[in-house]
């Protein structure tokens, strides 16, 4: 068994599926020839991450399979606890697991408010967490940057009528969030990309 192969058993032991198996999958094939019985076939209750990835490693269309910035994405999202921005709650809500100021480490919700278009801190406690995918405090800017944050859109509409419970998440890069000058608290937020 070669490397590549290795790599994509692996990510089935950790829980995950083919790639060209997701409702929007594109045409894909395995050694040359269409796969039909395989392509656009779901699972109940799968999570997608971002539109499909044909490069995939978890797909069969990008032999000898290599990681990709969805894979890395969808593995952070299971198992490095990253920034979650989820829109299928209203109000949305913000999800900061791990916020670096100068060594020490919170943990933070945040709602969004339409009416202000501003960020409130709803839960700000320490944790030990030592998540790689922290929001980074900068004091001579006075903002917070996020690496990344994952998106959950409750927007996405699958093509299969069997996928009834899929949920959409989109990956986005360098977030600040900037203290609102306005609030003395300092618990509302100024959103920016």
């Amino acid at each position: 068994m070669k490397l590549g192969e290795i790599r994509h058993e692996l990510m089935h032991t950790l829980g995950f599926i083919h790639e060209h198996q997701r409702p929007d999958a594109g045409y894909c094939a395995k050694g040359g020839a269409s796969d039909p019985t395989q392509v656009g076939t779901s699972y109940e209750g799968s999570t997608y991450i971002g539109p499909w990835d044909f490069y995939s490693l978890t797909g069969y269309c990008n032999p000898p399979y290599a990681l990709t910035a969805t894979d890395i994405a969808a593995l952070k999202l299971h198992y490095d606890r990253v920034p979650i921005y989820d829109l299928s709650v209203n109000p949305p809500m913000l999800t900061l697991p791990v916020i670096d100021i100068n060594g020490q480490k919170y943990f933070a919700k945040l709602q969004w408010y339409e009416n202000i278009q501003r960020f409130k801190v709803i839960q700000w406690t320490p944790t030990t967490n030592q998540s790689a995918s922290a929001v980074i405090y900068n004091p001579q800017t006075n903002t917070y940057t996020a690496p990344y944050i994952l998106w959950r859109d409750p927007y996405f509409q699958s093509s299969d009528p069997n996928a009834r419970h899929i949920k959409q998440w989109y990956f986005g890069q360098n977030y600040k969030l900037i203290p609102d000058p306005a609030d003395p608290s300092g618990m509302t937020f100024i959103y920016q990309q």
